[in-house]
């Protein structure tokens, strides 16, 4: 279905020279053209989420993907729209985002208005606004609901990192209350190992990115409610995960070099609830070990020892997460002294163990396991 453009500001395309165009000007103006009537209410922990949306066919598909946080809210913290229409006809002045070395092409564009920011996505068109309190995508949205879900979770991850959280490129699982995030590069396997993880018993946190937070004694990581997207080779060596895949493309799959199948991009989401069972993707928990993957394709022994960030400030930037487009305030990819300071002082007191030698799951979960599991405290990951 072609979406006709259901805003025209000043007679033609919105002008940002024109500085009474706003963020707030753009919403209002897209609120009044197609009024979001449903609304699906979420519990990520502490925050309260409000979705509205003018979709009945996109309403469906989020409760289905979030049902396992639907809650109700009168007092949302965070508000977000999410409508299936035209999105705003801007002018071509967009800023391409640089994505991170070793990241290739250009995904998103931007362009800073005085109130806020205009993100719009090169493939699929999609445009999502930012203001003091707006948070609205736009576009074909049922059939890139993707997108919408990690705009979703951004919006959590931002009201996190509002309260004083740091962000770490990590996924995350847990014994009890008791918590382990895995960092590394795109593409090290941190979500295969955090897979592995769970089928050992563990909860699954989140699959890509945790949130650091130290306002209680003790750290904590906070997870998205995000199901992980991985590739064929994750799937076709975890038993658990045997019927993501389907039977026709594992056959196809099953004779493929390894090699071959690290470099295949070809993304299936795991529902953690359907494959492991209800109540084993939480949302939170202690932060007591952090594992930085530095390991490689060598065929050699894997080794685990502990670092020092003070020492080894090469692996903060494996560590940490930075800004990004979606966030407020500067576009960057570089983390500033201030933010690496902070980030290694608030890693503190957390047990930090670099893996380094070749790409060996199993040898890592065990790894893994020792470093995390208090057998003492009676906890059981086996």
């Amino acid at each position: 279905m072609r979406l006709i453009p259901l805003l025209t500001v000043y007679s033609g395309r919105c002008k940002m020279s024109d500085r009474q165009v706003t963020i707030r000007d753009l919403v209002a103006k897209l609120l009044t053209s197609c009024a979001p009537r449903y609304v699906l209410h979420l519990q990520f922990e502490e925050c309260r989420l409000r979705i509205a949306t003018n979709s009945t066919e996109l309403r469906r598909q989020l409760g289905d993907y979030y049902q396992s946080w639907c809650g109700h809210a009168d007092t949302p913290d965070v508000d977000i729209v999410a409508l299936e229409a035209g999105p705003p006809d801007l002018d071509d002045r967009f800023k391409s985002y640089a994505r991170a070395a070793g990241k290739r092409g250009v995904k998103e564009e931007y362009l800073d208005l005085s109130d806020g920011r205009v993100i719009r996505k090169r493939r699929t068109g999609m445009v999502f606004l930012l203001g003091a309190l707006e948070n609205v995508a736009v576009g074909d949205s049922v059939r890139n609901v993707h997108q919408v879900i990690n705009f979703i979770d951004n919006r959590y991850m931002e009201w996190c990192l509002e309260r004083g959280g740091e962000l770490l490129h990590a996924a995350g699982v847990a014994c009890g209350h008791q918590g382990i995030a895995i960092a590394a590069n795109s593409g090290k396997g941190k979500s295969t190992l955090a897979l592995h993880l769970v089928s050992r018993g563990l909860d699954f946190v989140s699959n890509d990115r945790v949130v650091l937070d130290a306002r209680l004694p003790g750290l904590r990581m906070f997870g998205l409610a995000k199901q992980p997207r991985v590739n064929p080779g994750t799937l076709l060596h975890n038993p658990d995960l045997a019927a993501v895949l389907p039977r026709a493309r594992r056959a196809q799959l099953e004779t493929t070099a390894t090699e071959e199948l690290w470099e295949l991009e070809e993304k299936y989401d795991v529902d953690i609830r359907r494959q492991f069972g209800p109540r084993r993707h939480i949302l939170l928990a202690r932060l007591t070990a952090l594992v930085v993957l530095n390991w490689d394709r060598s065929g050699e022994p894997i080794a685990v020892r502990p670092a020092d960030l003070d020492v080894r400030e090469d692996l903060v930037d494996v560590i940490a997460k930075t800004r990004g487009v979606f966030r407020r305030g500067p576009v960057t990819n570089e983390l500033s002294q201030f933010e690496r300071v902070r980030l290694v002082r608030m890693l503190g007191e957390c047990p930090i163990h670099e893996i380094t030698g070749g790409i060996q799951f199993q040898a890592a979960v065990d790894a893994c396991l020792e470093l995390l599991c208090d057998r003492r405290a009676g906890y059981k990951c086996s």
